[in-house]
């Protein structure tokens, strides 16, 4: 049987500086402003998914597939790590290329999409592989941000993404700035 201890506070030898908890969302607060440092992950959030969706398109469109997280400071970073699994029907002749809108705002580098995301080997609707993309940001802010997927082809074949067979996920990380 497992053991719970439910407090509200820790304090330490001398009965000060303790740190408290949120009661309504369980987050600890430090004593006299003390932080973690950065580099620190302060949170993170998985949304993942098992259903497959195509495109041919070869202007940007939105996957559907979203993540949500609501940094702790305006100086935090937040690290977007992508996985899904991906085939094409043109084989190695199309490519994928992959970014993430911030609240409708696209933050690929410098107006291109942020990820290329090439195939390593044959591949054709038989055998699919998983691809991995990741992204670092600024927010800036400390409301919630939401970031969507977008994607297009490079040269307009039809490309399955987010295949059922693979493990599909966005994952975002806060990291203390």
């Amino acid at each position: 049987m497992a053991s719970i201890l439910n407090v509200d506070q820790i304090n330490n030898a001398a009965g000060t500086s303790g740190i408290a908890f949120d009661a309504s969302t369980g987050k600890a607060s430090f004593p006299n402003g003390a932080t973690l440092p950065a580099g620190s992950v302060l949170q993170v959030v998985r949304a993942g998914w098992s259903s497959a969706a195509t495109t041919s398109s070869t202007s940007l469109v939105n996957t559907g597939r979203s993540a949500t997280i609501t940094p702790t400071s305006v100086n935090s970073k937040v690290l977007i790590l992508l996985t899904f699994g991906y085939y094409a029907s043109n084989g190695l002749s199309d490519y994928l290329i992959s970014t993430f809108f911030r609240n409708g705002t696209d933050i690929g580098q410098g107006g291109y999409p942020s990820m290329m995301l090439n195939r390593l080997g044959y591949t054709d609707s038989n055998y699919t592989q998983t691809v991995t993309g990741s992204l670092y940001d600024s927010p800036a802010t400390t409301s919630t941000v939401v970031y969507d997927w977008y994607v297009r082809t490079s040269n307009g074949s039809s490309i399955t993404y987010g295949d059922a067979r693979m493990a599909n996920s966005i994952t975002l990380m806060e990291i203390a700035g």
